[in-house]
């Protein structure tokens, strides 16, 4: 039976696998259990490696392992500067040439960044040599961005113990055509007992032509939009008050204000303000004197009906007495007309 025995000790034996195979020979291994991090950075390993049979003397060798080290591999772009654009108002990024890294500039382990005076605004990502610049989501306020013509940043990349590689990205910003109305606020009138608004020549509300997109919108806001309509022809605005529009909600008001609100697809709201001076009807009696007379049994009749006339009678109109020579009369109201009646029995007494 042989009595040969072996051990390895002291240095880095314990992250070896040592066996002793056909003709007296050693196969030294790393274990599978060690982890890259655990000799990253080492360019030498060594263990001692001892023998004997029994009752021998021990002879010792010490082993000494180097580690090969890849070459170290400079990651690079291929340009040094690329060039975009992106659309005011939207994220639509768009970057004619791709970014890439150069053919066997890269490993699994190359590591990319972005930074630069814009890079909070932007996301990277890489597949392969390919590397993705997009927007962040909700990044960007344009309206703090008025005059900014240009984002700017760089993408770096690096492999594990190389140098940087940087490359800048600059993108444009490409501005959007801004609607634009002819006057910021205008005023019209609603003639007594009408509905269109009218305005003086020249001073309708108008879109400047070509300043809007396919897809503009418009629209009524503001204080009292929901009483009117209002449309559009080739650049000019009409409005008229709503055949909803009651004389109890309108009353006595004779000022009428609401704005109109234009929008291109992706810029920015923009509103022109209406001011509408609305006339109010002045009521008018059929006659300026009625007459009438008490007969015999002391009733009143009148020659012709107390009314308002028809097209200057509105809902709401009150008619009163102001001024009486008797105190046994009074009036009674039903729409836009009047009668005469007596408050209280009278006698001939209170005739003289």
């Amino acid at each position: 039976m042989s009595t040969f025995q072996y051990a390895a000790a002291d240095g880095d034996a314990n992250l070896f696998d040592v066996v002793l195979v056909e003709d007296n020979k050693f196969k030294v291994s790393l274990k599978d259990s060690v982890a890259p991090g655990v000799i990253e950075g080492r360019d030498m390993l060594s263990f001692m490696l001892t023998i004997n049979n029994a009752y021998s003397a021990d002879d010792t060798a010490t082993i000494v392992i180097t580690i090969k080290l890849d070459d170290i591999v400079n990651p690079t772009f291929s340009k040094l500067l690329y060039s975009g654009t992106i659309v005011q108002g939207t994220n639509e990024l768009s970057l004619p040439e791709t970014i890439l890294l150069t053919a066997g500039s890269f490993t699994d382990n190359t590591e990319i960044g972005v930074g630069g005076t814009d890079a909070a605004l932007f996301l990277i990502a890489r597949t392969g040599a390919t590397i993705e610049l997009k927007v962040r989501d909700d990044s960007i306020n344009w309206n703090d961005l008025t005059t900014k013509q240009y984002f700017s940043v760089y993408v770096q990349a690096t492999n594990p113990g190389s140098e940087t590689a940087t490359s800048f990205v600059v993108i444009e910003i490409t501005q959007l055509r801004q609607p634009l109305f002819a006057q910021s606020s205008v005023h019209g009138y609603i003639a007594a007992g009408e509905r269109d608004v009218q305005f003086l020549e020249g001073s309708e509300l108008r879109i400047v032509s070509n300043s809007t997109e396919p897809g503009y919108q418009w629209n009524l806001a503001g204080e009292d939009y929901q009483l009117f309509d209002g449309s559009l022809v080739d650049d000019l605005f009409k409005f008229s008050l709503k055949e909803s529009a009651s004389e109890e909600q309108l009353q006595s008001r004779t000022i009428l204000k609401f704005r109109v609100t234009l929008k291109n697809p992706t810029g920015n709201e923009i509103d022109s303000t209406v001011v509408v001076n609305r006339q109010l009807l002045v009521p008018r009696f059929s006659k300026n004197i009625y007459t009438g007379a008490f007969n015999d049994d002391l009733q009143l009749s009148l020659t012709d009906t107390i009314e308002i006339t028809q097209l200057s009678f509105t809902s709401g109109v009150l008619i009163t007495a102001i001024e009486s020579n008797v105190n046994f009369l009074s009036l009674e109201q039903t729409g836009r007309s009047v009668q005469l009646k007596l408050s209280r029995p009278i006698s001939s007494n209170d005739f003289q």
